[in-house]
């Protein structure tokens, strides 16, 4: 189809021509409403083409917005989804599209968004058919906003934890809000063991730590007559972490130094593709939580940045986060071990050494978050008590005139059916105080049998 360009002068027969060409110019319609421009949508009209003036966004055009914009987040997650490309228009951050109404169900269209830019940003809709849709013009914004809330959290039963969870993004995302919050500030903190994927009987890392102590027991023979490597050797798997945070030290420094860090990435990598879980016999990458997935995407979707801050080995974690979590290596806080520059060979590389840098549990994650992250969270989920002085850092004001908003939540272990059931007494993922202080916080406590409709991603029970 031929390209049409218009001046910001066109009046009268050149708009009703600009529009049978299917083409909406915001630039060239400057006195346009979004009542006017639900009209259109009523009668019919869906433009192929739509341009933007430099520097405008869709705080102008609230009609636009509803009409257009919807949560890209699920088209990431189901492949069998995947048929619309999108761009974001550079000047406001958020993704553009028509949404069609067929069968009383909103779709984007199966044809690819462009975004080209000129003297104006313009998004095209590459042969795109005219919908005559009236709920899609009546009421743009609303059933935009539903269905968007209703594919993003999919997972989620209709409880008051799920509105919450909406009501507090929607707040902080929508500019006419006094919660309004600046894309750049919104961050989102999320911690790993018993929070994005299950951490029973033990976190996971520490099977990966007994396979090593396994595998690297013949190069070092005195493991054989020393605690606690001679439990790990011996399959007791209790008696050797009955030696406490000391214990568990030693363990990480043996399996995980004296290699380079593209070594021990390797190590993990290869590791995690096959390790399955003794009791589901699950992949452990397969033992991630569906709705926590949503719930991250969603974030995204609405401009926020999500880091993990989780005391596991940030090594280990990065290895796999993206793919699993689609959270880059960069965006994940952890413990460290010390390290070394070093040159082997002419080349550089990173040397993992056998002793504690960091913790990044307890006390530690604020600290965490304040070193590598640098920005106070908006938005912190936790489970146990490690989480407690991370949802402080979140939530808590810093005085009375601090009324920014913040939300923080606890996942609770409460589905002996599908997962496992536990808190105050498990060695692992303990939650006792924090969950004490969860009322008194307002803290969110998100209750696994009650909040979510399904667990893993596979819907696979224990």
């Amino acid at each position: 189809m031929r390209e049409i360009r218009t001046s910001g002068s066109m009046r009268g027969s050149g708009r009703r021509a600009l529009l049978r060409k299917r083409r909406l110019s915001l630039s060239t319609l400057p006195s346009i409403s979004g009542r006017q421009l639900g009209w259109l949508f009523l009668l019919g009209f869906v433009p192929q083409e739509v341009s933007l003036p430099f520097g405008a966004n869709s705080r102008s055009f609230p009609m636009f917005e509803g009409a257009l914009r919807c949560s890209c987040s699920q088209f990431r997650r189901h492949p069998s989804k995947r048929k619309v490309g999108f761009s974001r228009d550079r000047s406001s951050d958020w993704p553009l599209a028509i949404l069609e109404c067929t069968k009383g169900h909103l779709r984007l269209p199966s044809r690819s968004i462009v975004l080209r830019n000129e003297n104006h940003y313009s998004t095209r809709l590459k042969n795109m058919k005219a919908i005559p849709c009236a709920i899609l013009a009546l009421f743009s914004i609303s059933l935009a906003t539903s269905v968007s809330n209703a594919e993003s959290l999919p997972s989620w039963n209709d409880t008051s934890t799920k509105q919450r969870i909406i009501e507090f993004v929607e707040s902080t995302t929508n500019p006419d809000s006094p919660n309004f919050v600046p894309t750049a500030e919104r961050i989102a903190v999320f911690d790993n063991d018993g929070t994005l994927w299950s951490e029973q009987p033990m976190y996971f890392q520490l099977f990966f730590i007994f396979d090593r102590i396994n595998k690297l027991a013949p190069q070092n023979p005195d493991w054989t007559t020393t605690e606690p490597f001679a439990s790990v050797l011996k399959g007791d798997y209790a008696k050797a972490l009955s030696g406490g945070d000391k214990a568990i030290m030693e363990l990480v420094t043996a399996s995980s130094s004296g290699m380079t860090g593209k070594e021990y990435a390797s190590e993990v990598r290869q590791w995690i593709a096959t390790a399955k879980h003794p009791e589901t016999k699950m992949l452990l990458t397969d033992m991630v939580f569906q709705p926590m997935l949503e719930l991250m995407d969603y974030l995204r979707s609405e401009g926020y940045k999500v880091f993990i801050v989780s005391g596991g080995g940030v090594d280990f974690m990065r290895v796999f986060t993206e793919k699993v979590y689609g959270v880059p290596p960069e965006q994940v806080v952890g413990s460290e071990l010390t390290a070394k520059f070093a040159m082997q060979d002419g080349v550089p590389v990173i040397l993992k050494e056998p002793s504690i840098d960091f913790i990044d549990d307890k006390t530690g994650k604020p600290m965490g978050i304040y070193q590598h992250i640098g920005r106070r969270p908006v938005f912190a989920a936790g489970n146990s008590d490690g989480d407690m002085q991370m949802l402080e850092y979140t939530s808590i004001p810093r005085s009375a005139d601090d009324k920014s908003p913040r939300f923080a939540m606890l996942v609770h272990h409460d589905d002996a059916k599908r997962e496992w059931a536990y808190d105050r007494k498990s060695h692992f993922g303990t939650l006792d105080k924090a969950l004490d202080a969860a009322p008194d916080y307002r803290w969110q406590v998100v209750s696994m049998k009650d909040d979510w409709s399904t667990i893993y991603p596979a819907a696979t029970t224990k």
